[in-house]
């Protein structure tokens, strides 16, 4: 069962099982054992193949959402904004999660996400990060580092936290 709560830090936390132990966060020793980013590619919204190899050298900023998850719909406005804020230094890039690219398309026209969208439609990337509820944020360092991965959703503030803590 699924539940969601505040943490305390600005987050909301999309609980899974018991809620005295939520899988929300990976550890220190978790996201070093993820290893090198998924040399698996993705399809851009736009047709264009892409891979994390384009990211080389380039913080970025992964989240994973879907039209069906009403947290993710909740939260793109707020990512758009951060989007605004740190595009010029910190990559974003949003994977559309075992749906449709026109699904995903109907999500970022009615949020007015502009940054990147790709379609992740079998789950393997999430699954590449451990992703354990949606929305899934993941931020990468520009050496290909992942220094956080959390199913939560945030809030602008919450990201722009976690970006200048993680990426700059």
């Amino acid at each position: 069962m699924a539940q969601q709560t505040a943490d305390g830090d600005g987050d909301d936390v999309v609980q899974l099982g018991d809620p005295a132990d939520p899988p929300s966060a990976l550890t220190d020793d978790q996201l070093a054992a993820l290893g090198e980013l998924p040399d698996e590619g993705f399809e851009y919204f736009d047709g264009n193949d892409g891979s994390f190899a384009d990211f080389e050298g380039t913080p970025v900023v992964i989240n994973f959402f879907a039209s069906t998850c009403a947290p993710c719909v909740r939260e793109m406005p707020e990512f758009e904004r951060a989007f605004v804020t740190y595009g010029d230094r910190v990559a974003f890039l949003g994977l559309n999660h075992r749906e449709s690219v026109a699904e995903g398309r109907t999500v970022a026209e009615a949020t007015q996400v502009t940054y990147p969208l790709a379609s992740d439609p079998d789950g393997s990337l999430l699954a590449a990060f451990e992703g354990l509820a949606m929305p899934t944020t993941v931020l990468v360092d520009a050496d290909g580092n992942v220094k956080y991965s959390r199913s939560v959703v945030l809030d602008e503030a919450s990201l722009n936290g976690r970006i200048e803590e993680h990426l700059l």
